[in-house]
């Protein structure tokens, strides 16, 4: 289980793969018509590989990074690079895909900058004939090269903006509308498959108290250190959400009832544990939590829902006189 963070920007080897099969491609196909080249090919690059996000007349999906051949296709400086023969290099002339089909013996390849000039993968086209790719062709590839960057900086920002609109600024959690499609997707999957799932529902028990106390900002920062400790209760795969102000959800995925109080046990304990503030005082805050699982007698997640806000209702009608403000000294 890892800590809630703001999600980070999608890289590149992110993008969905209908993106690069529906315009990668495309790129790819355009390099090879335009160069003359029966091979071209999109490659992204990792920690370990160059991979081949769209090619065209290529067997392979990817390199290792310290292959020969990617080490002459991958540019480590933002200028073309070309090879007129292949079979020059020593390291690079017994490589599987010089030997036998496609039998590649020249090279030209234009490299793909990230926003600070940094270089994350390349736009390449290969000849099975020995050639020299003349000045202009470079320019035409590089005019591809800076369309395709275009194109992939743009998914890019649709995909964060998307991440945004489903994502709690202040917490890094879900928001009300990532439960809802959450709570859609684990019904729709029970009601095919009979297995139980659950639905928590919390509400902070003291926070008004800390607000009011030591500021919105002292607020703010114990929502973030709630969400902090509920994820790390939660598996993977659960949905944890903010609602609004102090109320959060949890679509607890594969567990009955049984489960989700066990859950909300561990929930209660990490949350009590005293908050440290930036400012050098000390916090404390309770949760109230309902509890509803899904069985064949649930007709819908409205349902469901209203089950588990009686039971939040009922817990915090319980817990009102419980709750404690733990105040230190500056």
């Amino acid at each position: 289980m890892t800590e809630s963070t703001m999600q980070a920007p999608p890289r590149l080897t992110d993008i969905p793969p209908a993106v690069a099969a529906a315009e990668l491609d495309a790129v790819a196909r355009l390099a090879a018509a335009a160069m003359g080249a029966p091979a071209a090919a999109v490659g992204l690059l990792d920690a370990a590989h160059l991979r081949f996000v769209a090619s065209v007349g290529l067997p392979v999906d990817s390199l290792p990074r310290d292959d020969a051949l990617c080490d002459r296709l991958a540019p480590l400086t933002p200028e073309p690079r070309h090879t007129h023969d292949l079979l020059q290099w020593p390291a690079v002339r017994a490589h599987p895909l010089v030997t036998s089909p496609p039998g590649l013996r020249s090279h030209l390849s234009v490299p793909l900058l990230d926003d600070s000039g940094g270089i994350r993968g390349v736009l390449a086209v290969m000849d099975t004939q020995a050639r020299a790719f003349q000045p202009e062709e470079q320019v035409r590839l590089q005019d591809l090269a800076t369309l395709l960057q275009c194109a992939l900086r743009c998914h890019e920002q649709a995909t964060q903006l998307s991440q945004l609109a489903l994502t709690d600024a202040l917490t890094g959690l879900g928001n009300r509308v990532h439960f809802d499609r959450s709570l859609e997707g684990e019904l729709a999957h029970a009601m095919r498959t009979g297995e139980p799932f659950s639905v928590l529902l919390l509400d902070l028990d003291g926070f008004k108290q800390v607000n009011d106390g030591f500021g919105h900002a002292a607020g703010d920062e114990v929502l973030r250190e709630v969400a902090r400790r509920l994820v790390l209760q939660v598996r993977t795969g659960d949905a944890v959400c903010r609602f609004d102000s102090d109320t959060f959800g949890i679509v607890m995925r594969h567990g009955a009832l049984e489960s989700a109080e066990v859950l909300s046990q561990r929930i209660r304990r990490a949350v009590a544990a005293p908050i440290a503030l930036s400012g050098g005082d000390e916090v404390g805050v309770g949760v109230s939590i309902g509890a509803a699982a899904y069985d064949d007698s649930v007709p819908s997640g409205k349902a469901l829902l209203d089950t588990a806000e009686e039971a939040l209702r009922q817990s915090k009608r319980h817990n009102e006189h419980r709750w404690k403000v733990f105040m230190g000294v500056r």
